[in-house]
């Protein structure tokens, strides 16, 4: 089951909220202006290599989370341009990241997302969006992907791994494990210095970057084929490491192909809500619901969305009531749009739906 949809809330749901709301005014505030510019970000120094931790980065995500509470508040109030306003400055939060050169930013930006396409999916299941914010929305979802240069993200986490990877013997540990006690602490400097002394490490950096390129040229490729190329790569890592043991390559390259199901989720999910947004702007022209998604292009969107697990359109089945959207997910079954919940998708691999029961 979605975890949006006509989510109406109780009386001590909307005092809760309202709590929260009112005792986050000043971060709100900054949050919708943020949202505005074409480009924000919060103030960090990256300058200073492996010693950089993003901190922002669970900001950021409490933001997004704060956002997501006042767009369904709103919604619930039946204010519906203010409740695209919250939904709007999610999409700044999220754009704040994309200049962020590390895999953090990546997974924190892609749950605001996630938060983001559950805001959508509620707001649509109770209301009807104006012609002009439905293009607005539609807008910003179609920047979000093509601000998705995973390529950069994988460049920069890299300089920064072998930055670190490089710090004297007495900065490595301290940097990268400061929470090591003494004993500890002593046991990893042996190992450290016979890395260095025997040319294991240099060795270990090499296998490193090479298979860092490999993830970066993959990442440029389209679903689905970056996600078969995902395994490919994921299995010669596993007999290449079942060989010959390496400190960073085991450590920063294992499961690829499960972390490219996770994207590929994500971006299956807000390629439904994209196609969502254009049958809305079809009901709200035409008075009725599309017979088949074919029925949207080019007029309420320029292309169906394709499924990133099998590169086929998006499905889509009317409802009883409204209709859901979906993708097959990565079990590469078509379960006819049966939902599960969010949190255990992963476990269960069903469909992943975008349902607007109105």
């Amino acid at each position: 089951m979605s975890l949006a949809g006509n989510v109406a809330l109780n009386v001590d749901s909307k005092q809760k909220i309202d709590r929260l709301l009112s005792n986050n005014v000043v971060a709100l505030r900054a949050v919708h202006q943020a949202a505005s510019w074409p480009r924000s970000r919060f103030p960090i120094d990256s300058n200073i290599g492996a010693a950089y931790r993003p901190l922002h980065h669970h900001s950021i995500y409490q933001l997004a989370l704060l956002t997501r509470a006042e767009a369904l508040l709103r919604a619930n109030a039946g204010d519906v341009a203010s409740a695209v306003e919250s939904i709007a400055a999610s999409f700044g939060l999220a754009r704040t990241l994309a200049a962020d050169l590390n895999t953090s930013a990546a997974w924190i930006r892609s749950m605001c997302l996630q938060l983001i396409g559950s805001s959508l999916e509620e707001l649509l299941g109770q209301h009807q969006v104006s012609k002009t914010d439905l293009k607005r929305l539609l807008r910003l979802l179609s920047d979000v992907e093509n601000e998705s240069k995973f390529d950069r993200v994988l460049a920069g986490q890299r300089a920064v791994d072998l930055t670190a990877y490089y710090l004297p013997q007495e900065l490595f540990y301290q940097v990268t494990r400061p929470d090591l006690g003494r004993e500890q602490s002593i046991l990893f400097s042996m190992i450290f210095r016979a890395l260095r002394m025997t040319g294991i490490r240099d060795l270990d950096s090499l296998s490193y970057v090479n298979g860092a390129d490999e993830w970066m040229a993959m990442s440029r490729l389209n679903y689905p084929e970056r996600l078969t190329k995902a395994k490919e790569l994921d299995q010669r890592f596993e007999t290449y490491l079942s060989r010959r043991p390496h400190f960073m390559l085991s450590r920063k390259l294992r499961s690829i192909a499960e972390s490219e199901a996770g994207f590929a989720e994500k971006a299956a999910y807000l390629r439904a809500a994209q196609a969502a947004l254009a049958i809305e702007g079809h009901r709200l022209e035409k008075g009725q619901l599309p017979v088949s998604l074919d029925d949207l292009a080019p007029r309420f969107i320029a292309v169906v969305p394709t499924d990133p697990f099998d590169g086929r359109p998006l499905r889509y089945k009317r409802l009883e009531k409204g209709y859901t959207i979906y993708s097959i997910g990565r079990d590469s079954a078509d379960n006819g749009g049966k939902e599960t919940k969010r949190r255990t998708r992963v476990m269960n691999h069903q469909d992943i739906t975008f349902t607007v029961a109105r």
